[in-house]
């Protein structure tokens, strides 16, 4: 069993956002998901990619809205996706814009990339999706090409459009929301979903350009980058929740099965379908810890059992003595 590729908390809150302006029932929704509310408040939480799009998909069939990915992009506050949109806005022009909308997108979705080809007299931003995300379900699609559009006009010198849309999915019963919204011919059935635009477009200034500012913005967005599961696997995510969590916060297993958006017996059992628990990994993220805080000679052995979460320094002692067969002062005398 495997998590596979991963949205932001931002991304998650653009479905549920959808799902409240058609009325729907958000709690008993969120309650079949298993997506705990506290998550929603979670800046560091991420949902599966493919969940995502099933949920998008649930709220299309319940709102009886067709084109609800438009919708909710149309709906979403200035700024929504604080980072990605912040960089947009701050770059010289429309090209630099979409090349940082490019790079720092698996901030908001490892689903999938955004490519920006410029090839002639065209530039294409094409949607490729990761082995375990692609989708003809028109709504993510639909969703991510209107926020391009609709939230870099605004910061742009001109009010642009695109030479053209094209979705690699099936065509709606009605074509009218998106030739509203993109103010250009759309098609469907498309070999791969792109914005196409004429080259001379991207070169439109922003409103306030301002490097300094993106010099900044970059740094953050590659910590983010560097913060995101190197495979996306189950194993990766939790172990990356558990050191978060072992850095002040809680280890538990409900704690971190909510991080993971779902509950802590779905967790223990995909853990134990992958041959692990959560005692296990907590027990093997904790050794690593202790013996990188160890060969920290600024570091008294009690802080270290404090940081480990070790209610007291015997119970690090014996869980250490377990590890590597010493104890803390043995390795770390051994380590210098």
């Amino acid at each position: 069993m495997n998590l596979g590729s991963t949205v932001n908390v931002k991304t998650l809150r653009a479905v549920v956002g959808a799902a409240r302006a058609a009325g729907l029932d958000v709690p008993d929704l969120l309650r079949r998901w298993e997506i705990p509310r506290s998550s929603l408040e979670d800046p560091d939480f991420r949902f599966p990619h493919r969940r995502w799009v099933g949920l998008w998909q649930e709220v299309e069939e319940l709102s009886g809205d067709p084109a609800v990915g438009l919708h909710a992009a149309e709906r979403l506050p200035a700024e929504h996706f604080d980072l990605v949109d912040y960089l947009m806005a701050s770059s010289p022009d429309l090209r630099t814009g979409l090349r940082r909308f490019e790079r720092y997108f698996a901030i908001i979705s490892t689903g999938v990339t955004h490519p920006l080809r410029e090839a002639g007299e065209l530039a294409y931003l094409e949607r490729r999706y990761a082995p375990d995300s692609v989708t003809r379900i028109p709504h993510p699609a639909e969703f991510a090409f209107a926020c391009v559009v609709l939230r870099s006009r605004p910061v742009s010198e001109l009010d642009w459009r695109p030479h053209s849309v094209r979705f690699a999915h099936p065509a709606p019963p009605s074509a009218g929301e998106h030739r509203r919204i993109f103010q250009c011919p759309v098609t469907f059935d498309a070999e791969v979903s792109a914005i196409v635009f004429d080259r001379r477009t991207l070169a439109i200034p922003m409103k306030a350009p301002r490097p300094e500012l993106c010099r900044l913005l970059e740094a953050h967005g590659e910590e983010q980058l560097r913060r995101l599961p190197t495979e996306g696997g189950l194993l990766d995510l939790a172990r990356r929740a558990l050191l978060e969590e072992l850095r002040g916060g809680n280890p538990e297993l409900n704690h971190v099965a909510r991080k993971l958006g779902m509950s802590g017996r779905t967790l223990q059992r995909r853990l134990g379908e992958l041959g692990t628990s959560h005692h296990a990994l907590l027990d093997e993220v904790r050794r690593d810890l202790a013996m990188a805080y160890l060969k920290d000679a600024s570091l008294a052995v009690s802080e270290v059992t404090f940081l480990l979460g070790f209610s007291e320094v015997s119970n690090f002692y014996r869980a250490f003595r377990r590890w590597t067969g010493s104890t803390p002062l043995e390795f770390r005398r051994a380590a210098a």
